[in-house]
């Protein structure tokens, strides 16, 4: 099943976004005062990850006080360490402050930092009052569904106003994005945001400035897209091995026209639910060149064809030989659920990847439209 694609605590662990440093001769200099309630004396480690051997800088805690000052090799995130307890911040402020509530009962504050400033206006301007109540709204209305007596019609519909808010929430995104471009935050926001959809990723790294583009966040954010650009719209389907109805093992390519190509499973019941669709579409589209291919992500056969046997499908049917393992087509494409489905153009080249329901009826008229 589809693990659910949306939650309004999206940036809550920064540790592994920094991938390290690099010297350069623009190092980073700062200072950094801290107020701790709750015990009075300690230590303060200073880390570019969660381990302590990467200690960078420390300071002692007097009277719940401390004072922290060095030089960084960049901008970025830190983990901050006091006595047994951590937290991650973005360091970017020449002078900041930290407030820490060492009970655990408050959150830690630090201030003068313009990429915390930036992501608490985003959680706050963004997420909490823009984002949220949209996506909230829509995934309300889409689990008061009773979904063993659900109007067919109804459902799709619901389900299709869930998978659009995906699009809309991105546009809001990139709008933050826009505003901010020179804040290490929205490099990663744009890191967390564009998922492995190449083309979200691109535009959001295209708005940043050259500074944060070369920042560790910003290289890691290019890094992702070029572990997924050879699947960008517009590039070839991989190939990768299926298995045929006749137990047939073979190398699966398409470059016959445009395919509806549907990464399903027999436990999947959101897959099964949405086939009733799929066959309409079928219908509709069938006799104008538009193929349907329904790839297996079993990894029993004997449950595939059972399950194939009370579908009645139609089209060319294939089982994936991994399975729904985490290497080859579902590593390649980087989907972590299902039902996943990829619209083929008439070249054979990606035209959609992750797209369903409306949005698939509509993509492929426009397609047959050009």
């Amino acid at each position: 099943m589809k693990r659910s694609i949306f939650t309004a605590q999206l940036f809550l662990v920064f540790v592994g976004l920094f991938c390290g440093c690099t010297p350069s001769s623009s190092s980073y200099q700062f200072n950094l005062e801290g107020n701790v309630r709750g015990i009075a004396n300690g230590n303060v480690i200073l880390m570019k990850s969660s381990f302590e051997q990467d200690t960078l800088l420390r300071a002692s805690i007097k009277d719940g006080y401390f004072k922290l000052k060095g030089e960084l090799p960049e901008i970025g995130v830190y983990s901050l360490k006091i006595n047994d307890r951590r937290n991650s911040f973005y360091f970017d402020g020449t002078r900041m402050t930290l407030d820490v509530d060492y009970s655990g009962q408050q959150e830690w504050k630090l201030t003068g930092s313009p990429a915390e400033d930036a992501k608490a206006k985003f959680q706050k301007e963004w997420l909490k009052d823009r984002i949220s109540p949209m996506v909230d709204s829509l995934q309300q209305a889409f689990n008061a569904l009773n979904l063993q007596d659900v109007d067919q019609e109804e459902y799709y519909d619901k389900l299709s106003g869930l998978l659009e808010s995906r699009d809309i929430r991105y546009n809001l995104v990139r709008d933050f994005v826009r505003k901010y471009p020179d804040n290490i935050f929205s490099a990663s926001l744009s890191i967390e945001e564009m998922g492995w959809n190449y083309d979200w990723g691109k535009s959001l790294y295209d708005l940043l400035t050259p500074r944060i583009q070369k920042s560790a966040l910003g290289k890691q954010l290019e890094e992702k897209l070029l572990k997924c650009e050879s699947i960008a719209i517009g590039k070839d389907m991989p190939e990768f091995p299926v298995e045929t109805l006749d137990g047939i093992q073979q190398e699966f390519t398409w470059e016959n026209g445009i395919c509806v190509i549907d990464f399903w499973a027999s436990w999947c019941n959101p897959c099964r639910r949405e086939i009733p669709f799929l066959k309409r579409l079928y219908d509709e589209f069938h006799d104008k060149g538009v193929h349907f291919v329904s790839v297996s992500m079993d990894k029993n056969p004997a449950r595939w064809q059972q399950a194939l046997k009370e579908e009645k499908l139609p089209w060319l049917n294939v089982r994936n030989m991994d399975g729904f393992e985490k290497r080859g087509i579902r590593s390649e494409l980087h989907f972590n659920g299902i039902p996943y489905i990829v619209l083929l153009d008439k070249n054979g080249k990606i035209a959609a990847k992750d797209i369903r329901l409306k949005q698939l009826r509509e993509k492929i008229i426009e397609l047959l439209g050009n």
